[in-house]
């Protein structure tokens, strides 16, 4: 984000966007914002069951069947911001997972509620594509915990 753009990036650094609380756990915040070509898939879970005589029946595979996947690119970012992007999805590892919280409707979490969704990147991409000029490529799927 803007106000980032000066501060250097490192793991106690002032420049993250700190952490937030769900429930009982404490998740960092992934706080820059993308560019407009965000993607969103969805894969629901199902089991299904298909008789002899042609009939299926179809329910869902668990409670939370319907996790998304959001392809995002952050496109136009500067070496500061790009070093900050890289060093968050370095550090969680695709591992620990993150609160993201520029969701586009209507998948975005209620402000009220809170944030409910969790997130990993399982895998990145930083292209330098001009002097002071980086596009990073990234998924992010949502996750339970």
């Amino acid at each position: 984000t803007s106000n980032n753009n000066t501060l250097e990036p490192s793991p106690d650094s002032v420049a993250w966007g700190g952490t937030t609380r769900i429930g009982e756990k404490i998740k960092p915040k992934f706080i820059w914002k993308p560019s407009y070509n965000i993607g969103i898939a969805h894969e629901p879970r199902t089991n299904n069951i298909v008789f002899g005589n042609g009939y299926e029946q179809r329910f869902q595979d668990g409670i939370f069947n319907d996790l998304i996947t959001i392809s995002l690119a952050f496109e136009l970012r500067d070496i500061k911001e790009a070093k900050a992007i890289n060093h968050f999805l370095k550090t969680r590892k695709s591992v620990e997972s993150f609160v993201f919280e520029d969701l586009p409707e209507p998948h975005n979490d209620l402000k009220v509620g809170g944030y409910r969704k969790l997130f990993v990147c399982k895998g990145w991409r930083s292209e330098f594509k001009f002097y002071n000029n980086y596009t990073i490529s990234t998924e992010f799927v949502q996750v339970n915990t």
